[in-house]
């Protein structure tokens, strides 16, 4: 019984997403890595809302099938019961129904750790940006999974310092490199601060930040500068206001290179 009921709820909330996506112009941006995602997310975050581009996402990390669609559909949680899920369909028809499309990006963070779960999100979603922080290689192939399903003339953007990262863009069209090295944008710190190079120019974030985040922060930079509208001064300037999430700081390694 449960088997029907939870692919019975799989179809249903696929068709939901398909529609919502389709009726808002919903823009997807999906950060994949083994760790500091949430640091990208909170800090890509903060860049588009300080401009007047309408943004959404998710605070907790995707687990379950649930909590992509979830999210698409605008819901506060996944409901526990069956119950719930039918108050929660029914709510979802009729927002599809009557609420006007309210066009905006929604930064999703999908964790690569279930080809069966990845597929199931990859079958209503095509992401415009795809953002790969680090791979390992339990991984790889799921975010390769990932990066094959981002729209045709969407942004992948990957961690030229990680070599598994780096492979992804073998055969791939639109590809933005960030690197504490080389690469489209590089990033380093100086006297406590966070300076991003893009071409001849240095932009300097005036905020102390732990070194850990750096290339977290410059990921973000990247997204909302090369797929946004936004200029990349004036996603520097944004940064100031970036809080860095206080409850995963413990969980972040300390160095981002593993190769």
């Amino acid at each position: 019984m449960k088997k029907v009921f939870r692919r019975g709820l799989r179809s249903i909330l696929r068709f939901l997403c398909l529609v919502a996506v389709k009726k808002h112009d919903l823009e997807i941006v999906a950060v994949s890595g083994w760790y500091g995602v949430d640091i990208t997310r909170e800090a890509m975050y903060t860049i588009i809302k300080r401009s007047d581009r309408k943004v959404r996402r998710v605070i907790s990390s995707p687990l379950t099938d649930w909590d992509v669609p979830v999210a698409i559909l605008g819901l506060l949680e996944a409901p526990k019961n069956i119950p719930g899920w039918i108050y929660a369909l029914i709510i979802s028809v009729i927002r599809l129904l009557f609420v006007k499309p309210n066009p905006s990006i929604v930064v999703l963070q999908l964790p690569a750790y279930d080809a069966g779960i990845m597929k199931y999100w990859m079958s209503f979603i095509r992401p415009d940006v795809v953002c790969v922080l680090s791979s390992q290689p339990g991984t790889l192939q799921l975010e390769l999974l990932l990066a094959d399903n981002v729209k045709e003339k969407g942004l992948l953007i990957l961690n030229a310092d990680n070599i598994r990262t780096k492979s992804i863009a073998q055969g791939k069209k639109h590809v933005i490199f960030f690197s504490e090295k080389k690469g489209d944008v590089t990033y380093r710190g100086h006297n406590g601060v966070l300076l991003l190079e893009r071409g001849n120019t240095v932009y300097t974030i005036e905020k102390t930040l732990p070194e850990f985040s750096y290339a977290f922060i410059a990921a973000a930079a990247c997204i909302s500068f090369y797929y946004t509208d936004i200029d990349f001064s004036q996603a520097c300037e944004s940064l100031r206001y970036f809080e860095l999430p206080s409850d995963k700081l413990q969980k972040v390694f300390h160095k981002f290179i593993e190769d």
